[in-house]
This record gives C-alpha cells, sequence and structure tokens, in this order.
C-alpha cells in the first residue's frame, strides 16, 4: 500500500469515486467498517488502495479496489 494516504474529497476525483475518509460502510456479511485510508494506486489509473477498519471487532484490513468493485462489496451507511 502506497505510502501517501490523502482524502480524496481534496482531489479533482472526489466525485468520480465513493471514498471518503471515515465514512461507514456495511458489507454482505453485516459488519460495518470505517475507510481510514485511500490513496490512488501509482501506474494504474482507476484503482485505489483503501484500509478500512471493522467497528465491531477493530481488525483492520488493506486491499485495493475500483469504485464500481468497492459498490459490489460495501454499502455506504454514514
Amino acid at each position: 500500500m502506497a505510502t501517501h494516504t490523502t482524502s480524496t474529497e481534496q482531489t479533482s476525483q472526489a466525485s468520480t469515486h465513493p471514498f471518503h475518509l471515515g465514512s461507514l460502510w456495511n458489507t454482505y456479511w453485516d459488519r460495518i467498517w470505517m475507510l481510514i485510508g485511500v490513496s490512488e494506486v501509482s501506474g494504474f489509473q482507476g484503482e485505489y488502495d483503501v484500509e478500512i477498519v471493522c467497528m465491531e471487532t477493530g481488525v483492520h484490513a488493506c486491499a485495493t479496489y475500483t469504485a464500481s468493485e468497492w459498490h459490489d462489496w460495501f454499502t455506504r451507511i454514514a
């Protein structure tokens, strides 16, 4: 995962993808996750490294998603 993490709400691409730091997301396995980190993947347009934390368990996870993949797995709740 890239070492430079920024809030994409401050970039020109903010309206083209769902990644907003501090937002809460529900998953099909009924866990709530908070998005705590996001950065664009260098050399791969439209892909983002994200860091999330499970609100119930405190488990941290890092993964790479496109906006459409993110919407396949997560539903924004706050």
